[in-house]
């Protein structure tokens, strides 16, 4: 199952990743019930990514661990979607192609996809990157319930 504390956490390393501040996004994390990252790759591709080796591509260390970190949080959602909690779909915005593929990959092939796919592994709602002026704190479950409809 999810823990919240590990989506939180992973959130959190996407917004200090992305370089731009938003004040309502981090205030708003407890509230959200889903990833910020959405998965580039399709089923097919996480397989092919998975067997890179020495590829021309080689990301910076900070790229790479991001990877590994959304990969190795994605498998686990993926394993659990595979045994029938269906509600990863929608923390992850994936499909169960995605999602199959993500549940068999190794620990070598997380690393070998998160160092070699070109740039991360994942994109960022738009949403998350608007910059915007600090709401007051009764609207910031508001902004959260935005996020999710986004």
């Amino acid at each position: 199952m999810i823990v919240k504390e590990d989506l939180k956490a992973l959130n959190q390393r996407i917004l200090a990743h992305l370089c731009t501040p938003n004040v309502n996004l981090d205030r708003a994390l407890g509230f959200l019930s889903v990833c910020l990252g959405r998965l580039k790759p399709t089923g097919q591709e996480i397989v092919e990514g998975s067997n890179l080796k020495a590829a021309a591509n080689d990301n910076s260390l900070d790229v790479i661990s991001i990877n590994k970190e959304y990969l190795t949080f994605a498998r686990q959602v993926a394993r659990d979607i595979t045994s029938g909690y269906f509600d990863g779909l929608l923390v992850l915005g994936i499909d169960l192609s995605q999602a199959r593929s993500l549940a068999r990959l190794s620990n070598q092939q997380i690393h070998d996809l998160a160092r070699f796919y070109p740039g991360t592994v994942f994109e960022v709602a738009g949403l998350a990157q608007r910059p915007v002026a600090e709401f007051h704190s009764a609207a910031v479950p508001h902004y959260s319930a935005a996020l999710l409809a986004a």
